[in-house]
């Protein structure tokens, strides 16, 4: 066992752990990371409908989200913190949210060994990375068992974040489709990006000190609203489709689905 004094520490430790350590293998991690609006559940899709083996999902907002809708007594200190947009303390993500997932994660587990992992609404302040690069190398050095961690950074601005929130918004009441606490009005949304774009800058300074950062611009999406329905523009998913493969090529190549294989083949045949 490893032993650490700090109990924050200790946690993401511990969570690293319960998601990624299968001896043997050499797991990949990928941080999803950006703001409202940003596509950070339209690209985890994405990924996995490039993959042979799924990646597991650890979202700390779906965890948040699903404690209030249980009434838990954590959820009910959490509800009024989430429908004004705000950030759940660090000290509570460490203590509470990370050690639910990872033991969620690790108790399941892939049937296939697999333990590519995404995370999503982690980190979300600069005190959360610094931990995670800490935690990080603290898993490597004792357990022997290296992580290839990448960042998925998905730049958007803040006008088009704002017009798809909007979007959304009227989406769904149309629909009479539930919509999330802090989707549901506009002001709570620019509430959620001030937040994001005070704490960006310093989260990506730390990751990318440590781990590859790979900037995507999603001004540009291959989801879009007519005439009540969402359609797919073609050109814009390949495209993006390839960005994402050519992230992914050294640590996943082979378990990428053969349509992607044949892709990245015939890329390579005609720069030769």
């Amino acid at each position: 066992m490893i032993n650490i004094k700090d109990k924050s520490l200790a946690s993401v430790v511990t969570f690293l752990s319960n998601v990624f350590y299968n001896p043997g293998t050499n797991p990949t991690g990928i941080m999803i990371f950006g703001g409202p609006a940003a596509g950070k559940g339209s690209h985890y899709e994405m990924i996995n409908g490039m993959m042979t083996q799924p990646f597991q999902l650890a979202e700390t907002g779906e965890f948040i989200r699903n404690e209030i809708a249980a009434g838990t007594p954590w959820g009910k200190v959490w509800q009024s913190t989430v429908e004004r947009g705000d950030l759940v303390p660090d000290r509570e993500i460490f203590k509470y949210v990370l050690p639910y997932i990872g033991y969620k994660i690790g108790s399941t587990g892939a049937p296939d060994g697999n333990r590519n992992t995404i995370f999503d609404g982690f980190p979300r302040t600069e005190w959360q990375a610094k931990f995670l690069v800490n935690a990080v190398d603290i898993f490597q050095t004792e357990l022997c068992t290296k992580i290839d961690m990448q960042v998925l950074y998905l730049n958007i601005s803040r006008d088009i974040a704002l017009d798809r929130s909007r979007g959304r918004i009227v989406d769904y009441t149309q629909q009479n489709k539930k919509i999330r606490a802090d989707d549901r009005d506009i002001e709570t949304v620019k509430h959620r990006l001030d937040i994001f774009e005070e704490n960006r800058d310093k989260i990506l300074n730390v990751l990318s000190k440590h781990f590859t950062v790979n900037t995507v611009d999603t001004n540009r999406t291959w989801l879009f609203l007519q005439n009540g329905k969402y359609v797919i523009d073609q050109k814009i998913y390949a495209e993006r489709e390839m960005q994402l493969a050519h992230m992914l090529e050294k640590s996943c190549a082979d378990k990428f689905q053969d349509d992607i294989k044949t892709v990245l083949m015939l890329e390579k045949m005609y720069a030769a």
